[in-house]
C-alpha cells in the first residue's frame, strides 16, 4: 500500500487556535475555480518541472504570494499578469503563460514568405522570413521538399531560421512537421550524429518533506538518451551554416548538426534551451494556457542546456554567413565541450512564516499541497467517495473564509477526510482542542452503531452511577448523534466502522478542568446525567492489559489478539492451537508486525 498520506503535511498544518484574520474572504464560484486551477498548476510544476527539484526556488512562497491576486483578478489580462509573476521565480524561458488566440484561417493563396533559392555562387538558401504561412502544413512540406530536391546542385547551404516574432505553438508544429516529414537533417551529414538527451524527474512514491515513512519512497531524475540520426545514401558533407535567433524553430537534430566539422551554427541572440526543451501545455481556462518545461537538454559531455553556439551581430549576420560559406575552409573537427552539470540534489524544504494562523495565501497553499500530493501519489484516488477535484474546490472556499486557526484546521480536516484512508493523519493542537483536550478514564465501543460504555477504570467514576453497558445519549448538552456526526466530519478513515472506532475517543472530551456532563441510558431503561471533571492526557492512560494474548475458546477454537501478539510468541501460539478446529485472528487493532511470521505457517 502506498501510504503517501502519512507524515506529509505536518509542517504547514500544525496550528493552535489564534485570533481572527482580516484576510478571510468569501469567494465566489468563479474565484474558487481560478484558485483551483492555479492549485493544479502548482502541483504540475512542483513535481514535473526540473528546476524545483534541485534549484533554490521557493515555489511555495511564490504561490502563496500570487494566489490572492489570481483570485481577485477582474480580467484575463490581470490573471495572466499574476501567473507570469508566479512563473518568474523559475527563471525559465520555456515556461510561459499566454492568452489563447483564435487560429487565423489559412488564405486561399497565402503569401509565399518561406523562400528557397540557389545563389549564383551555388549556395542553397532557406530563408524563413518570419515563418508566415508555416501553419499551412502542405505548403511547408512543399518548401522543405524543394530544398531537399535542390541539394545536389548546391556546393553549400544556408538555413536562415531567424524570426522577428515569437511563433504560436501551431506554427512551430507546422514547421517541425515539415522537416520531420521530409527528413532533411538526414541529407545534411554523410556521417551519423546524435541528438542531445533529455533529463526528466522520476518518483517512486512520495518522499516525505520531513520525517520518515514506511515505504522507502524516493524522488530523482532519469535521462533519456539522444537519438542517433542515420544519413541517407545521397547525403553529402556540404559546408552548412545554420543561422538562428531566440524566436527560431529548432529540431533536436538541426541543433545536433553543430557538432559536425562541416557545419557552423550561429545565433544573433543569447540562447537558452527553451526552443528545444520538452514542454506540456496546461489549459488554465478557455482564454489562458500555461506551457511549462518538463525536461532539460543533456549533452554528451554531461553539460545541461545549449553549448557550442557562436554569437553574431544581427546587423551583418547574413553577410558574414555568406562570406564564411564562400571563402572559409572547412573547420577542424572539435568536440563540443561544456561543464558537466553536478548531480541534482533536492534542496531543503522551504520554511513558512511564523505564527499560529497562516495568511490567506498560505492557507490556500495548504489546499494546493494536499490536492497535488494525493492527486499524484495516492494509490486509491479512484476509490474515494467524492471526486477529488470537487473536494479541492470545496476546501478552497473553507480555507479562504477561515477566520482563525481552529476554522483553518477544520477546513484541512474536512478536505483530508475525503481521501477515505485511515493512513491520513493531521497533527497539531487545534483539532484536539475542537473536541476538548481533556477527558475521563472511560472506554466506549460502538455496538450496533451505538456508543456503549465498555470499561470504567476508576472506582470514583463508577461511584457516580455509570455502569458498563450504559448507552451514551448526550455530552455537555449535545445529542450524541450530532456529536458523532460533527467529529466524523473531520476524521479520515478507510470505512465507516473504523471512523467510529477513532471517533469514540473524542466523544467524552472537554477542556481540561471543565465539567463533562454525560447523558446515559441504562439497560434497565433508567436515564441519568452524571458530571465528571475533565483530566489532562497525562492522567488518561489506562492500566496495561494483563489478559493473555491468545487463548483457547470452548469448542476447540483459538483466539488471538493481533494488537498484542509479538513475533516471539508466534511459534508458541501455533503449538497451543495444534489441535484446534479453527483460529480467530482479531485484527480490530494495529498489529505488531507478526504477519510475516504467521503467513509461512
Amino acid at each position: 500500500m502506498n501510504r503517501v498520506a502519512i507524515y506529509i503535511l505536518t509542517g504547514l498544518f500544525c496550528v493552535a487556535v489564534a485570533t481572527a484574520s482580516a484576510q478571510s474572504p468569501v469567494y465566489t464560484p468563479d474565484q474558487i475555480e481560478r484558485v483551483a486551477k492555479l492549485s493544479e498548476l502548482y502541483g504540475h510544476i512542483k513535481f514535473f518541472h526540473p528546476y524545483p527539484g534541485y534549484k533554490a526556488i521557493n515555489w511555495d512562497s511564490a504561490f502563496a504570494a500570487t494566489v490572492p491576486q489570481v483570485a481577485n483578478a477582474q480580467t484575463d489580462e490581470e490573471a495572466v499578469s499574476a501567473i507570469r509573476q508566479l512563473l518568474g521565480v523559475l527563471n525559465d524561458e520555456a515556461t510561459i503563460v499566454q492568452q489563447t488566440t483564435k487560429r487565423a484561417a489559412t488564405a486561399t493563396s497565402p503569401a509565399d514568405s518561406m523562400q528557397v533559392y540557389v545563389t549564383p555562387d551555388s549556395i542553397l538558401v532557406l530563408k524563413t522570413n518570419g515563418y508566415a504561412g508555416v501553419s499551412d502544413y502542405e505548403r511547408s512540406i512543399e518548401k522543405v521538399g524543394t530544398l531537399a530536391s535542390l541539394l545536389p546542385r548546391a556546393r553549400a547551404v544556408l538555413l536562415d531560421l531567424r524570426s522577428s516574432r515569437q511563433l504560436s505553438d501551431f506554427e512551430s508544429e507546422g514547421f517541425l512537421y515539415a522537416f520531420q516529414y521530409v527528413g532533411l537533417e538526414r541529407l545534411l551529414s554523410a556521417e551519423q550524429f546524435t541528438t542531445a538527451g533529455v533529463r526528466l524527474r522520476n518518483y517512486s512514491g512520495f518522499a516525505p518533506e520531513s520525517g520518515n515513512s514506511s515505504g522507502g519512497y524516493w524522488s530523482g531524475y532519469y535521462t533519456l538518451s539522444g537519438q542517433t540520426i542515420q544519413p541517407r545514401r545521397t547525403a553529402k558533407n556540404r559546408p552548412l551554416t545554420i543561422l538562428v535567433n531566440k524566436n527560431s524553430v529548432l529540431t533536436p537534430s538541426l541543433f545536433a548538426l553543430r557538432t559536425r566539422p562541416h557545419v557552423r551554427f550561429y545565433s544573433t541572440d543569447t540562447l537558452s534551451d527553451a526552443q528545444l526543451a520538452r514542454t506540456v501545455t496546461f489549459p488554465y481556462s478557455d482564454a489562458i494556457s500555461v506551457r511549462f518545461r518538463t525536461g532539460e537538454l543533456v549533452n554528451a559531455d554531461g553539460s545541461i542546456g545549449l553549448t557550442g553556439v557562436s554569437i553574431l551581430p544581427a546587423d551583418n549576420a547574413t553577410g558574414y554567413a555568406f562570406d564564411q560559406l564562400k571563402n572559409s575552409p572547412q573547420k577542424p573537427a572539435a568536440a563540443m565541450v561544456g561543464t558537466a552539470a553536478p548531480l541534482p540534489v533536492t534542496p531543503p524544504s522551504a520554511g513558512y512564516p511564523p505564527g499560529k494562523f497562516p495568511a490567506l495565501g498560505y492557507r490556500l497553499l495548504a489546499g494546493a499541497k494536499i490536492w497535488s500530493i494525493i492527486h499524484y501519489f495516492h494509490a486509491y484516488k479512484d476509490l474515494m467517495p467524492t471526486n477529488w477535484d470537487t473536494s479541492l474546490r470545496t476546501a478552497i472556499g473553507e480555507l479562504a473564509a477561515a477566520r482563525d486557526s481552529m476554522q483553518y484546521a477544520l477546513a484541512i480536516a474536512h478536505f483530508y477526510r475525503t481521501i477515505q484512508d485511515g493512513h491520513g493523519f493531521i497533527s497539531g493542537s487545534a483539532l484536539p482542542a475542537y473536541a476538548g483536550n481533556g477527558g475521563v478514564l472511560i472506554d466506549i465501543q460502538f455496538i450496533e452503531n451505538k456508543p456503549v460504555i465498555t470499561r470504567v477504570y476508576a472506582d470514583s467514576i463508577a461511584a457516580k452511577g455509570i455502569r458498563v453497558g450504559d448507552l451514551v445519549t448526550a455530552v455537555n448538552g449535545e445529542k450524541i448523534d450530532a456529536r458523532i456526526a460533527r467529529m466524523s466530519a473531520v476524521q479520515p478513515a478507510s470505512n465507516d466502522w473504523t471512523r467510529l472506532y477513532y471517533v469514540r475517543n473524542r466523544l467524552l472530551r472537554s477542556p481540561v478542568g471543565t465539567p463533562i456532563r454525560i447523558g446515559l441510558l441504562g439497560a434497565d431503561g433508567r436515564e441519568i446525567t452524571i458530571s465528571l471533571i475533565s483530566q489532562p492526557a497525562s492522567q488518561l492512560q489506562p492500566p496495561p492489559d494483563t489478559s493473555v494474548t491468545f487463548r483457547l475458546l470452548p469448542g476447540k477454537i483459538g483466539y488471538v489478539d493481533m494488537g498484542r501478539l509479538e513475533t516471539k510468541d508466534v511459534d508458541r501460539m501455533f503449538e497451543t492451537f495444534r489441535d484446534t478446529k479453527a483460529i480467530i485472528f482479531d485484527t480490530r487493532n494495529y498489529p505488531q508486525g507478526t504477519a510475516w511470521a504467521i503467513a509461512p505457517a
